[in-house]
């Protein structure tokens, strides 16, 4: 996945699950109107989609977390696995 992508894959994960057509980034995941077990569905959907590129027990996910707040976990997991590759590969 290309870096940018992530929040857009996000986001459609979640109105693919939820059989939603707009998904606000910013509305809490608790108040998307949505499926506890569709939401996690898409989270699921949204990891395999990182082909592991993080360790999915780093992000802190609860009911006033966002979509945009998860994407950001994301981008900030994905730069400190980024910075440990590069400082193993210059070692």
């Amino acid at each position: 996945m290309q870096d940018g992508d992530t929040l857009t894959r996000l986001v459609r994960e979640v109105a693919i699950a939820g059989e939603i057509e707009a998904v606000d980034p910013d509305v809490p995941l608790n108040d998307l109107g949505i499926d506890s077990m569709k939401l996690i569905v898409a989270l699921i959907n949204f990891y395999r989609c990182l082909e592991g590129a993080i360790e999915i027990d780093r992000l802190v996910i609860d009911n006033d977390t966002t979509l945009r707040s998860i994407d950001l976990m994301v981008k900030q997991e994905l730069d400190r696995t980024n910075s440990q590759h590069l400082l193993l590969a210059q070692g």
